[in-house]
């Protein structure tokens, strides 16, 4: 565990069909992080939050969210990801990312 900024979540959506937007969310310690993206109906494509970041220490807990607001239809995606920079100076201990890192949940 590591203190770290997390920046730029990113979602690739590869089809839709709801009639509703879709929000995907970094979540930390049970509660909404800063970092979301909402996606319109039927839009797809690389999304990205280049805007928001999400500072994280040692003890957090860090989980991703994805809420529909759609009745009717479907939303796929195959890959969710962000940027996570160690900001603890010096090694970090069990993981060591000198340099902002892209970490990708696959789906699928």
């Amino acid at each position: 565990n590591i203190t770290c900024t997390i920046t730029n979540l990113i979602v690739t959506v590869t089809a839709n069909t709801l009639n509703a937007s879709t929000t995907f969310r970094l979540r930390k310690n049970a509660t909404n992080g800063n970092l979301f993206i909402t996606v319109t109906s039927s839009s797809t494509g690389l999304f990205e939050d280049a805007t928001n970041s999400d500072t994280i220490v040692a003890t957090d807990e860090v989980n991703y969210s994805i809420v529909t607001a759609g009745t009717t239809g479907s939303i796929s995606f195959n890959a969710m990801g962000c940027m996570v920079e160690n900001t603890e100076g010096g090694a970090a201990p069990e993981i060591i990312l000198p340099q902002p890192r892209l970490l990708l949940m696959g789906v699928g």
